[in-house]
C-alpha cells in the first residue's frame, strides 16, 4: 500500500523515481520495532536511532524492557569518514555499559576506491581480544565501484580462513543485490524485489556497513509464505511495515536486531529545498 498525500509528497516521490540512485538524506530512520533477534515469544523490542549534526547515524540502541537485540555504534573522523563500527549487547538495567565489543570494525582509506576493514571480535583497540596469542579477528579489503558500492572483498587475514579468498557482490540491471558468493547462491527462492525505496538508502553508512546497496526491498512472491502479510509504504515509498521473507543479508535482518514478521519502521522526513519546489 502506497499513500501519496498532497502535491508536495507527489513531487517528492516523482523526484525519487527520476533519481533512483540518490540517497534520501531528507528521511531518517528513527525506530524499528519487532521481536528481538534473541527474543522469547511475545517480546517486542524497539530500536532507537541517533544521528550527529551532519545526519549520519551514531548509535542504534535497544532500550525496550526485553532488551533482546544488539546495540550498534558508528564513529567518524574530523573529515566525516566512517572510522569505526561496533556491536555491543545492551547491559541489564542498573549495570554499567560494556567495556568491549562483540564485533569491532576499524576502517582505513588508502585509496579512493579501497577501504581496509580490520575486525576484532570480543574486544576493541583499547581492550585486547579474548585470545592473547592469536589474532582474534580478520582483515578485509573492500573494492568500491564508481557508485561507491562494495563489489568485492579480499580476505587478507582471518583467524578462521574463509572457504573463498574473496567475496563477490553482484547487482542486477535494477540495481539490486542478486548474488553474493559469501552465501554461495542467489537471493532466496520465492522472493523478489519490489519497486519501492530500500531504507538503507536513507544513509550511505547503512549501505556500506551491511554491504547491501540494493535500491529496492526484498519481498516474498507469495504473501502466504509470510503469513499473508504484505508490505506497507509511506508517501516517499519507504516501507513502514515489511515482512521478512528470509533471514539473509538481503533483508533488514542485517540491522542484526530483528527476527520477526513484520518489521515496523518509523522515519522522520523533512522535505529538501532545491530540486523540489514545494
Amino acid at each position: 500500500m502506497l499513500l501519496l498525500a498532497g502535491s508536495s509528497c507527489k513531487k517528492a516521490y516523482d523526484f525519487i523515481r527520476e533519481h533512483p540512485d540518490d540517497h534520501l538524506s531528507f528521511c531518517r530512520i528513527t525506530h524499528i520495532r519487532g521481536d528481538g533477534f534473541f527474543a522469547y515469544p511475545g517480546a517486542t523490542d524497539t530500536l532507537t536511532f541517533f544521528y550527529n549534526a551532519k545526519g549520519d547515524p551514531t548509535d542504534m540502541l535497544d532500550r525496550s524492557p526485553a532488551r533482546n537485540s544488539q546495540d550498534q555504534h558508528w564513529r567518524y573522523d574530523n573529515r566525516g569518514r566512517l572510522i569505526a563500527y561496533y556491536i555491543t549487547f545492551p547491559p541489564p538495567p542498573g549495570y554499567p555499559p560494556p567495556t568491549g565489543a562483540v564485533e569491532y570494525h576499524k576502517y582505513a582509506y588508502p585509496k579512493p576506491d579501497w577501504v581496509v576493514d580490520t575486525v576484532i571480535y570480543y574486544g576493541t583497540p583499547e581492550f585486547p581480544p579474548l585470545y592473547k596469542d592469536a589474532f582474534d579477528g580478520r582483515i578485509d579489503a573492500h573494492l568500491l565501484d564508481s557508485r561507491g558500492r562494495i563489489i568485492r572483498t579480499y580476505h587478507l587475514a582471518d583467524l578462521n580462513p574463509p572457504t573463498q579468498p574473496t567475496t563477490e557482490y553482484k547487482y542486477d540491471a535494477n540495481g539490486n543485490l542478486e548474488v553474493s558468493n559469501y552465501l554461495g547462491a542467489p537471493y532466496p527462492p520465492g522472493t523478489t524485489y519490489d519497486h519501492m525505496i530500500n531504507p538503507y538508502r536513507t544513509n550511505y553508512v547503512f549501505q556500506f556497513t551491511y554491504k547491501d546497496f540494493s535500491l529496492n526491498n526484498l519481498i516474498a512472491i507469495d504473501p502466504a509464505s509470510v503469513g499473508g502479510l504484505v508490505p506497507e509504504y509511506n508517501q516517499f515509498g519507504l516501507p513502514v511495515t515489511l515482512p521478512v521473507p528470509s533471514l539473509t543479508i538481503f533483508t533488514l535482518i542485517t540491522f542484526d536486531a530483528m527476527n520477526s514478521n513484520p518489521i515496523e519502521i518509523d522515519y522522520a522526513c523533512s522535505m529538501p529545498k532545491g530540486p523540489i519546489d514545494y
